[in-house]
């Protein structure tokens, strides 16, 4: 997986995350264009962290989703 450094702003916006940032890292394991492994490393951690996290909104949505169809299929409630 390559992403291009415009892609990673999200991950760091203070200045020294910045700097790292705009580094231009390839995190796929092809090159070596001087980051150190262990930022490799940190950012691979952080991306997958990430993609849990959005896997797990997403869920939730779908459940959201399922629950509000549901809902909108139910007769209507009437209170006295």
């Amino acid at each position: 997986m390559q992403l291009r450094e415009n892609h990673w702003d999200y991950l760091d916006r203070s200045p020294e995350g910045r700097k790292r940032v705009t580094s231009g890292w390839d995190i796929s394991g092809t090159t070596d264009n001087g980051s150190p492994p262990e930022e490799q490393e940190d950012v691979r951690r952080r991306l997958e962290d990430m993609e849990t996290a959005l896997k797990t909104v997403s869920l939730q949505l779908k459940s959201m989703g399922v629950t509000l169809v549901q809902q909108s299929k139910a007769p209507p409630v009437h209170k006295p």
